[in-house]
């Protein structure tokens, strides 16, 4: 009964220290998010007239290299849709 108790003990302690060392582990972890704001073109946080310029540059062209980003909506083409999404949020910022 003896042993079987010590054993028991020796254990549990096992799983303490497992446990806690786990729970130092993720207590370490970090995470940063990243938010996205409709019409930032060019990611600075804040739409504004260079995110206008980038849009009006790249108008009625395809979404392929450095005009990718103007695309605001996903269609493949720079268009008045993705000049509205600027112009609703202008001035804002993250």
């Amino acid at each position: 009964m003896r042993k079987l108790t010590i054993i028991l003990l020796i254990s549990f302690l096992a799983i303490i220290i497992l446990a806690s060392s786990v729970l130092s582990v993720n207590s370490n972890l970090q995470a940063s998010v990243r938010v996205l704001l409709q019409g930032d073109v060019d990611g600075n946080c804040k739409v504004d007239i260079f995110d206008l310029a980038i849009v009006g540059l790249c108008y009625g062209q395809s979404a392929i290299g450095e005009c990718s980003s103007a695309d605001l909506n996903n269609d493949n083409k720079i268009n008045i849709f993705d000049l509205a999404t600027v112009g609703i949020n202008y001035g804002k910022t993250c």
